[in-house]
């Protein structure tokens, strides 16, 4: 029964001319971002070379310019790489437009919560949910269908920017080899392939996106506005970080437990992304868990307990 309400309402959002619309953003997105991105050019492998070179020079005299600009730990990542013979991210142009175009995991998770939103939401107030509750379901099946089908929106839409990105990067760039080294600091100088690292980033920020659309659901359950339910985790999700950043002015352990604080697990494996608040990953993993049990929680007793007027 479960699988037929999820088929139902994967035909609903694919039906729907706004989902439709949406795919076309993205792909204007991603195509107009590589073509503004391609007049920037391509950093060369011997360019990157002297730059580091002179950089550490500069650094071992103890320039007062370089000094403030070139940290230990960073001239110790610049020894590394010379030695090692492994080029920035900048001199792979497929991939490190591919790094940049990570930040459209923002914008799948906002389109993900609007369709999602209105699979809840848009049946009260349409009044067609009343057609759903007579049936012999239970209602908990009902939200858990319209949610999986939420993600299934998700999932799609994460994998076609993933392979639309990549197709474009490497038409428009060249494509660089699978096998090139990224190097990124954890405790110590990590090493891995940086097709690993680009699945890595958009399924870890799969994961932001699924915690963010649970909360769009929890708030289409609870005030069944379709409008109510996008705009607070919309604003949630543009606004959470600045009053965390506020809260930690304050209060600092106490922000620590903030959502906003521990959502995004991209953090953890790459050095483009400045984390909020010095947390762990197993410490965001368990802030992100409780936090999802009880905007499920929440959702489902909402759901499955109030009256629908007549």
């Amino acid at each position: 029964m479960l699988t037929a309400i999820w088929k139902n309402e994967n035909m609903k959002w694919m039906h729907k001319t706004s989902t439709w619309i949406i795919a076309g953003l993205v792909t204007a997105m991603i195509i107009g971002a590589a073509l503004l991105g391609k007049w920037n050019g391509v950093e060369e492998e011997s360019q990157w070379r002297a730059e580091y070179e002179q950089a550490l020079a500069q650094y071992e005299e103890g320039g007062e310019q370089t000094a403030a600009s070139l940290t230990p730990e960073l001239a110790a990542e610049y020894e590394y790489r010379l030695q090692e013979n492994i080029p920035p991210i900048a001199a792979y142009g497929q991939w490190n437009y591919m790094d940049e175009m990570t930040l459209m995991i923002s914008f799948i998770t906002l389109f993900s919560i609007i369709v999602t939103s209105t699979l809840v939401a848009g049946e009260f107030q349409s009044g067609s949910v009343k057609l759903l509750f007579i049936r012999p379901v239970a209602r908990w099946k009902l939200l858990l269908g319209k949610y999986l089908s939420g993600m299934t929106f998700a999932a799609l839409l994460t994998m076609f920017t993933l392979a639309l990105v990549y197709i474009t990067g490497g038409l428009l760039f060249g494509f660089s080899p699978l096998e090139a080294p990224y190097l990124y600091s954890s405790e110590d100088l990590l090493e891995r392939s940086i097709a690993v690292h680009m699945l890595s980033m958009f399924g870890l920020g799969f994961i932001q996106t699924a915690v963010m659309t649970l909360f769009a659901v929890m708030i289409a359950s609870l005030f069944r506005s379709n409008a109510m339910a996008i705009g607070l985790s919309v604003f949630s999700m543009f606004f959470g970080t600045t009053a965390t950043a506020l809260l930690a002015q304050l209060n600092e352990p106490l922000a620590s437990y903030s959502l906003f604080a521990n959502n995004d697990l991209t953090v953890f494996i790459s050095d483009n992304v400045r984390q909020l608040i010095e947390v762990g990953p197993w410490f965001s993993i368990a802030v992100l868990s409780c936090y999802t049990l009880l905007f499920a929680v929440t959702a489902f007793i909402s759901f499955t307990q109030r009256d629908v007027a007549i």
